[in-house]
């Protein structure tokens, strides 16, 4: 018989570890684990009736998590919420979090800053752990109990409907600068997202309930039509509610606006405190909704200009080259740093594809209609006049 204190203590460990970030105290209770030890912890992993009853301990963590983003209003609200759930999560699934790092190789240790800062795709599961995806796999993504919990094939994840869950639980897919990913829900939405974009999403939806997503970034939705469950793209303090249709958003947390573009269909824009306060958008229109003054917006826009970088294009049209400068940044996965002060009130007329053209052609380009000099080290771009 395993000795369950020592366990649970290794488990205090573990959780603690989580909670601190401590890497190299993880992989020293590797070695305080004997033969006794693995084999209680396996069994742990894979009876059916202590997984349930884990998962009744994880039902009230996921609506918490699922509350908190309802009422996100910032950055830094957030990360102190998730911080606090995470500490309890991994106090309360110790034991299950011991067979997490040492039996399911492709599960990382959970650290929200650190997938935010990475270069790579992630996929933060249910509990927390994170996944790194090759966007040019054909594969399923494993959860830690062994079960495909998503279909992967170049470019995109495939969600599948499951009749048999009724419980919400989530899944969220970070797309780092200089990359595109795009994810297919359980309902069958196509979701693109751009450069720098986080969504969150229900690994799969429940017929009764609304469809309800959360976006940081820029994405561009094609919604399956589903009259009885509404789809709705919350974005921190704006909502945009549809049955079915095809729409851009653009919430990065850098711009002052956030901006939809609707290419199909029809949706419903609305604050977040207060949802009978609303604005239709019908095609070929943007809805602008600004941060500071609280207000909503209509125009009559150019949809492609918007939409191209689905494909790879960056459009700018009579833009700002301050505003060009965000946009490349996020494109390229450069930081840009303007010594020429003047040239960022400079307007500029113009197209580029990301995956045919360099940085420096684009910059070359630039540079015709306005001259000024730059050098690159690394990633890092400096201009001067």
């Amino acid at each position: 018989m395993v000795g369950l204190e020592r366990i649970f203590k290794l488990s205090k460990k573990l959780a603690l570890s989580i909670i601190n970030g401590d890497k190299e105290a993880l992989m020293d209770l590797k070695s305080e684990l004997n033969k006794n030890d693995q084999d209680y912890i396996i069994k742990n992993l894979t009876d059916k009736k202590i997984g349930e009853r884990r998962r009744e301990l994880r039902k009230e963590l996921d609506r918490a998590k699922a509350l908190q983003y309802r009422k996100m209003t910032g950055t830094r609200r957030r990360r102190i919420r998730f911080g606090a759930i995470q500490k309890v999560a991994a106090v309360f699934i110790g034991v299950l979090g011991l067979s997490y790092f040492f039996y399911v190789k492709s599960v990382a240790i959970p650290n929200e800053k650190e997938s935010l800062k990475s270069d790579v795709i992630s996929l933060r599961l249910e509990d927390g752990s994170i996944m790194e995806i090759d966007p040019d796999e054909s594969t399923g993504v494993i959860d830690p109990y062994g079960n495909i919990i998503v279909k992967q094939r170049p470019g995109a994840l495939k969600y599948d409907q499951n009749k048999d869950l009724n419980e919400l639980s989530y899944n969220e897919l970070y797309v780092p600068y200089g990359k595109r990913y795009s994810v297919i829900l359980s309902d069958g939405t196509l979701v693109n997202l751009n450069s720098g974009s986080t969504l969150k999403y229900p690994v799969n939806f429940i017929q009764g309930t609304p469809r309800e997503v959360f976006l940081k970034g820029e994405a561009f939705f094609s919604v399956a039509k589903d009259s009885l469950n509404p789809f709705s793209v919350f974005t921190g303090e704006l909502g945009v509610k549809v049955l079915g249709t095809k729409f851009n958003i653009s919430s990065y947390p850098e711009d002052l606006d956030i901006s939809t573009v609707l290419s199909e269909g029809s949706v419903q824009l609305y604050e977040v405190k207060d949802p009978m306060k609303g604005s239709l958008l019908t095609p070929g229109h943007m809805a602008s909704w600004n941060r500071e003054g609280k207000s909503i917006s209509i125009s009559e826009v150019d949809v492609s200009l918007y939409t191209g970088w689905i494909e790879g294009e960056l459009v700018f049209k009579s833009m700002s080259f301050e505003r060009i400068v965000e946009k490349l940044e996020r494109s390229y996965n450069v930081e840009i740093i303007n010594n020429d002060e003047k040239l960022n009130k400079e307007i500029f007329t113009a197209s580029f594809h990301v995956d045919l053209e360099s940085i420096e052609q684009l910059l070359d380009y630039i540079k015709l209609e306005r001259p000024f000099t730059y050098t690159i080290n690394n990633n890092k771009i400096i201009i001067n006049p």
